[in-house]
């Protein structure tokens, strides 16, 4: 692995720790309108940005081991377009933080299902397709179920269990509580396996066989 590769897959390593971290604060946030919860969205916010980011950096490594297809590219596509909803989901959570008690009387306002809800999912779909990818191509060798099982961690794991137990407020993934701690745990765990390499394992390029190619075949 050459140093700019290994440099990337730590900076996805980090990212994959923030994630973690920041979406954990989700757990924390207190129930009810207040500034205090409307911060911890803020971080939770923050959270998807990196998991997107993060989701880039698991195509990129995947990709280095030739073991990404089209669902690894896609999936990709998918976590760059979650890091960049996410900052937008994070702009208008802090202008309402900011400037919304003043200019409305109110507290909280939750963000536009559109965007609250989109980074999630795109998130969820980046690692569904990116596991499926490394789990086939065999990426991360005996760690390659790892970003699968984060996908299911990520959804709708949280949602069942936010439902069952009775928890979350209503405004949708990013108020689930306790649960969010599922997906938190995966993705640093996922920082861990980005980090170290997992053992992973890369697929020789295909070359086309030739019957009776010997070296000095004539």
């Amino acid at each position: 692995m050459g140093l700019w590769e290994r440099a990337g897959r730590r900076a996805a390593a980090v990212c994959a720790f923030g994630s973690g971290l920041l979406l954990a604060s989700g757990a924390a946030a207190p129930p009810g309108a207040s500034r205090l919860g409307l911060l911890f969205y803020v971080l939770g916010d923050l959270g998807v940005v990196l998991a997107g980011l993060a989701a880039v950096g698991l195509y990129r490594s995947a990709a280095e081991g030739r073991v990404s297809g089209q669902a690894g590219v896609l999936g990709g596509i998918l976590g760059g377009l979650a890091a960049a909803l996410g900052l937008v989901m994070a702009a208008y959570d802090v202008l309402w933080l900011l400037a919304g008690p003043g200019m409305y009387a109110q507290t909280l306002m939750p963000a536009p299902t559109v965007i609250s809800q989109v980074p999630f999912l795109a998130v969820w779909g980046a690692l569904l397709l990116l596991g499926v990818e490394v789990f086939r191509g065999g990426a991360f060798g005996a760690w390659r179920w790892l970003p699968l099982v984060l996908a299911l961690l990520s959804f709708p794991t949280p949602v069942i269990l936010s439902s069952l137990l009775g928890l979350g407020e209503g405004l949708g993934i990013r108020s689930l509580g306790i649960p969010l701690l599922l997906p938190a745990a995966g993705w640093v765990a996922l920082g861990v396996l980005l980090w170290t390499g997992g053992g992973n394992a890369t697929r020789p390029p295909l070359t086309p066989s030739r019957p009776g190619g010997g070296a000095g075949g004539g």
